[in-house]
């Protein structure tokens, strides 16, 4: 056998690894039942949110990150032409995904810790939910400006390393580590998470520590116990231990307890909605104080009253789920009811 014709097999083994690879890759993205994706990664490239059944996942921001400005950018991808419902803690936002799948949208954030609930439907009205935490600080220093060196401004190789520098602060992002601590050692504070688990951080004579209650006050190390809740801000390090710069002590933070509902309104009354849910379930929704309709026919989004909304109607809401009831903050009629077809014309009696 020639080496031509070796190499050629070589290189078709080679190229079908990589499709094979490619479409099981494509399959896990949108299989039922994947695994969830908010652990932090130990490398220092950010790695995409996902959802428990995998129908959406939150591209950027990163799960626990920590955001120095505010608005910001949630981006991702679920399924095309889907409805996407991202409720923060005071906003809500409703869009649809483009034929690709991919949907962008600016939050606003509030001081502290974040909690946005994220649900997708898509054309068949399946849902797909993502939890992602982030934490909005002002006061979280950046690594600080490269040592100046002899070389002039504007010259080559100072150009180069500014570029170099700029890449080395976008693949490492500030993260935050949230939990109770359950022991201390010398620069090592170890807490048990939200989700049960065992994490890390470290601490130096640089890290901050702030306490958070009716007053905000800087604190020492000394005055962090074991049993208290923190908020730590920092850097991953290869065996996953956050480098602390910032460290808060606060209140336990809570699940939210926002829901996002899809369905048909069965009742319209002044100031309740019963709607059944794609499952068949009913819910009653009520109206916040500061309550959003808003409208989407003809691909137009305009705001709308309350009263506005008609037995028939298909909406998205969103607000605080008080079971078996929702709260509304938001809501969006996605598809009026079909109208009445007019009533056949009489035929007259012979």
């Amino acid at each position: 056998m020639s080496k031509e014709v070796i190499a050629a097999i070589v290189t078709g083994i080679v190229l079908g690894v990589i499709v094979a690879f490619g479409v099981w890759r494509a399959n896990v993205a949108f299989k039922p039942g994947g695994q969830n994706g908010q652990s932090q990664s130990s490398t220092p490239a950010p790695e995409p949110t996902q959802a428990e059944n995998s129908g959406i996942t939150i591209a950027k921001p990163q799960q626990n990150q920590v955001v120095l400005e505010t608005p910001v950018i949630i981006s991702g991808i679920t399924r095309a032409n889907s409805w996407v419902a991202i409720s923060t803690e005071e906003e809500d936002y409703i869009l649809k995904s483009d034929e690709n799948g991919e949907f962008e949208q600016k939050v606003e954030l509030v001081g502290g810790v974040n909690q946005l609930v994220i649900s997708t439907f898509d054309e068949n009205a399946d849902e797909s939910k993502s939890n992602l935490l982030l934490v909005y600080s002002t006061e979280f220093k950046l690594p600080g400006e490269p040592t100046p060196t002899s070389q002039e401004e504007g010259s080559e190789d100072s150009v180069s390393e500014k570029i170099k520098e700029k890449i080395r602060e976008a693949s490492i992002l500030p993260l935050a580590y949230l939990g109770t601590i359950t022991d201390i050692a010398d620069t090592t504070i170890q807490t048990k998470t939200l989700s049960g688990e065992i994490s890390q951080v470290s601490v130096n004579d640089d890290t901050e520590y702030v306490k958070i209650n009716d007053k905000t006050k800087k604190i020492e190390f000394a005055d962090v116990a074991i049993g208290d809740f923190i908020v730590a801000m920092g850097y991953q390090d290869e065996n996953d231990v956050l480098e602390t710069t910032r460290l808060l002590v606060t209140e336990p933070v809570s699940p939210p307890e926002r829901k996002v509902i899809y369905g048909e309104v069965l009742e319209a009354k002044r100031n309740e909605l019963t709607v059944r849910l794609v499952d068949g379930d009913e819910i009653n929704i009520s109206k916040a104080d500061k309550l959003v309709v808003e409208n989407s026919e003809n691909a137009e989004v305009t705001e709308i009253d309350f009263s506005d909304i008609n037995q028939g109607d298909t909406i998205i809401a969103t607000g605080t789920n008080l079971e078996p009831n929702l709260e509304a903050r938001k809501i969006m009629v996605i598809a009026k009811a079909p109208e009445a077809s007019e009533s056949p014309t009489p035929t007259p009696e012979e």
